[in-house]
């Protein structure tokens, strides 16, 4: 009797058990029973195929599932399980190009059209061209494409610009494009021409993520030649010390909001640490609404980073747009508290804060709260969560102390509040509409 329960689980609990399992594991459920095999016929389970091209192409089961279940991918992410591979995973190299060719061969073939295509932890395969190749070949089919993503890419120079025209098919239904954290980015003035006409073929972008060193160098122009009006969401990162001799200008700024009103700019610094860099990025007429500095542990320490500075800069610029910070700087030993209040009294607009560093007293959540609070604009925040690093005992009885001052807050309206240990070795205070 308790057999026969198995068999005729219902399948909406079945899926939930599915969504849990990799793909392995589904194929062996697949052979239980036949209600099982039923089960395994969803679309949401099988939306997205993401394939480790160095270990997953070893398993037979993928190339039977994908004939199988192809007709539901709206999503391909092809990306490296170890992306620094080692000499012994070096010798393997044209087998596993042997077997993503036959893979991306037999994906060919069942005439699918994806959603989006993302690349993903991908190293310099300078042996493997023919796989770019079937990659290319590929991509020229598709002619739905809505996302294209390049994340933490490491191609042999062209190749990324190359796969990037191959997806130009799409043009006209590309809406989210993304290259960020890429490795390699064009070193000649050839392929900067060549990503540059890709993009004005981009019409109708509503999201772009961007690396600070491709958008110095015509990215900018490039959107105001494609005549794009719908370009909402503009995300930079600017990583290292790039270098900064070249910026773009406040007229082309101006005319992009001109040509896009309703954009919205982000911000991300990772380990940019002084003012001196910061400071030339950023500019008053730039529509900016979120920004992130982190610095790891390494900096030039023959000069101050002036983190005081680089906020002071930030509440001048964007008091009026700013709705997102975050602030992970837990090796800078600069006392911050006034600065932090300061930008809570003027930034009236900011929902979102996440700070990792240095605090003098915990009684400075209490005055960021009220702070903010006090703007008659908005309503405040819903929720402070506080992951200290370590609690001596005058912080320890101030944080019960907060716990009685939000329980009565919380009388009032929704609102949380949470202490909780971290896993890492920082402390962070996180408030948020």
């Amino acid at each position: 009797m308790v057999m026969e329960s198995w068999n005729v689980l219902p399948y909406t609990l079945l899926e939930k058990v599915y969504h849990l399992l990799p793909r392995r594991d589904r194929f062996a459920c697949s052979m239980v029973c036949q209600n099982w095999r039923e089960a395994l016929d969803c679309p949401s389970l099988w939306k997205t195929l993401p394939i480790n091209l160095d270990t997953d192409l070893f398993d037979p089961t993928v190339l039977v599932l994908m004939r199988k279940y192809h007709r539901y991918f709206n999503t391909l992410e092809l990306r490296w399980a170890n992306n620094h591979p080692r000499l012994s995973w070096m010798q393997q190299r044209p087998d596993i190009a042997r077997r993503a060719c036959k893979f991306l061969m037999v994906l060919s073939e069942t005439n699918i059209q994806l959603q989006s295509i993302k690349f993903v932890d991908w190293y310099d395969g300078r042996k493997l061209k023919k796989m770019i190749y079937h990659i290319s070949r590929f991509l020229k089919n598709q002619k739905s494409l809505i996302n294209v993503s390049f994340f933490m890419v490491n191609f042999n120079k062209s190749d990324c610009t190359k796969l990037l025209s191959c997806c130009l098919e799409s043009q006209k239904s590309i809406r989210n494009l993304e290259m960020s954290y890429c490795l390699y980015p064009p070193n000649n003035s050839q392929e900067y021409v060549i990503l540059i006409s890709c993009l004005e073929c981009l019409s109708n972008l509503n999201c772009l993520k961007i690396d600070y060193s491709f958008f110095i160098n015509g990215v900018l122009e490039a959107i105001l030649l494609s005549k794009t009006k719908t370009l909402s969401t503009l995300e930079i990162y600017v990583r290292g010390y790039p270098s900064f001799h070249e910026t773009v200008s406040d007229s082309d700024w101006d005319k992009l909001k001109q040509q896009n009103p309703q954009i919205r700019v982000s911000f991300y610094f990772v380990e940019v640490c002084h003012f001196e860099e910061i400071s030339v990025v950023l500019r008053e007429v730039i529509p900016v609404a979120t920004i992130s500095l982190s610095c790891g542990k390494m900096w030039d320490q023959s000069r101050s980073r002036q983190y005081r500075r680089t906020l002071q800069l930030i509440t001048r610029y964007y008091r009026r747009t700013l709705e997102n910070l975050y602030i992970h700087i837990k090796f800078n030993k600069e006392i911050l508290d006034d600065v932090l209040i300061g930008m809570f009294q003027k930034c009236t607009k900011l929902q979102h804060f996440e700070f990792s560093g240095i605090v003098q007293n915990l009684e400075l959540i209490k005055e960021l709260f009220e702070t903010h609070s006090n703007n008659k604009s908005e309503i405040g925040f819903s929720s402070v969560r506080v992951c200290p690093k370590k609690l001596d005992p005058s912080s320890q009885w101030y944080i019960e102390k907060l716990f009685d001052y939000f329980s009565e807050i919380k009388q009032k309206r929704p609102f949380e509040f949470e202490v909780s240990e971290t896993h890492y070795d920082k402390c962070v205070v996180y408030m948020y509409n």
